[in-house]
């Protein structure tokens, strides 16, 4: 059966392994908790799931790693950007998310109904995650390339 959701859905075709750099595991993990957000099919939300906890498993042991010379280039920018990725739901999302981690804290189960909330503060955190983890870190400065302050 994964063979058939493999087929039906581009992102479970992409290859991911130990040797996938860390920007295109957080950029494929952004689009898949994007897509698991707004998927209706069963099947198909499991299997977005086991492949981002795939990508999560595979980037987690790697990032306090220095960054490999052959991305600096794409971590490098000529205008430092005027914003950093911040997580900012509204009142009633932030609500919401507290709301059922308590309950499925206090109650140690799942129901179908916490699994929007969830799969908003999932999706949530890891674009904040992918945002972070492939922000601009350099800047191109009339001295040389730069560390970009925070």
């Amino acid at each position: 059966m994964a063979t058939t959701l493999n087929h039906t859905h581009p992102l479970l075709a992409v290859t991911v392994n130990n040797h996938t750099d860390f920007i295109t595991l957080a950029t494929h993990c952004e689009k898949l908790a994007d897509t698991l957000l707004e998927c209706n099919h069963t099947q198909l939300q499991q299997a977005l799931s086991e492949r981002l906890t795939t990508c999560l498993q595979i980037l987690r042991p790697t990032l306090l790693d220095p960054v490999p010379d052959n991305l600096i280039s794409a971590l490098t920018v000529e205008q430092p950007p005027q914003q950093q990725p911040e997580f900012a739901p509204g009142s009633e999302q932030l609500c919401d998310y507290a709301l059922v981690l308590s309950q499925l804290i206090t109650h140690q189960a799942l129901t179908p109904e916490m699994l929007p909330s969830l799969r908003g503060l999932l999706a949530d955190l890891v674009q904040l995650f992918s945002g972070q983890l492939t922000a601009p870190r350099w800047g191109n400065t009339e001295n040389g390339v730069q560390f970009i302050e925070q």
